[in-house]
């Protein structure tokens, strides 16, 4: 986290603007969203078939139900991924 801030301030100094920032922050947790939705859609899909298998008005849906559900969560994390550094309160040192 030390590393992260330093990092943070070095580039700002040197100029670098807040999306910059922020991309640069939020492209290793994105990587992992998406090699998580990656790894679970498969899974998913084979439950909800053998599920939807035991039904006798058997409804089958595609892939693309995983993409909208993807797509619909990224925006949370990017949203989560901003808010949450920003409710932690600032430490305050008052010197005497």
């Amino acid at each position: 986290m030390e590393q992260s801030k330093k990092s943070v301030a070095v580039r700002k100094v040197l100029g670098a603007s807040v999306s910059t920032i922020i991309v640069m922050m939020s492209k290793d947790f994105l990587k992992l969203v998406l090699i998580g939705m990656v790894i679970a859609a498969p899974i998913a899909y084979f439950v909800m078939n053998k599920w939807l298998d035991g039904f006798s008005y058997n409804v089958g849906f595609a892939w693309i139900v995983f993409i909208y559900a993807g797509l619909a969560g990224l925006p949370w994390h990017l949203v989560r991924l901003v808010i949450t550094p920003l409710n932690r309160q600032p430490r305050i040192l008052w010197i005497h």
